[in-house]
């Protein structure tokens, strides 16, 4: 059995060709597939996409780069997505050091956030880390 455990196929880059490249996966020997939403609006889509297709499931979070977006309404629309019976885990989250599109400080934050609704919602977190390393482990081991 294979599954392609990280895929973003929510994303605009697979608007013109989506349904054929998961067919092409599927016809390929792909068992499942594990589309990642990385803010509200593609979290939504990562679910529709796993409704369409029985193969597909969903992991919903708040990418490090969209951490500075993160408003009073994220929680909880994320607690009420993740209620989908095709959501495995939250995620993608973590620290983006090499880009640093959202501040680092709000990283961090966030992170420490989203693995605490983790707890809450007894979801295992599927951990972005780049150029942070020492940073997320020191975060894992206290959260």
């Amino acid at each position: 059995m294979l599954i392609d455990s990280h895929t973003h196929l929510e994303m605009p880059e697979y608007d013109h060709d989506r349904h054929e490249v998961i067919q092409k996966a599927h016809d390929s020997g792909i068992s499942y597939i594990v589309t990642v939403g990385i803010d509200i609006e593609s979290c939504r889509q990562a679910i529709a996409l796993a409704e369409e297709f029985e193969f597909i499931y969903a992991i919903l979070g708040i990418h490090p780069h969209n951490a500075k977006d993160i408003d009073e309404t994220t929680y909880s629309l994320l607690r009420d997505l993740t209620r989908h019976e095709k959501v495995c885990a939250l995620g993608e989250i973590g620290l983006d050091f090499f880009r640093n599109l959202s501040p680092r400080d709000v990283q961090i934050k966030r992170f420490r956030e989203l693995i605490a609704l983790a707890r809450e919602l007894t979801l295992p977190v599927v951990v972005h880390d780049r150029d942070a390393h020492q940073e997320v482990l020191t975060i894992l081991k206290v959260e």
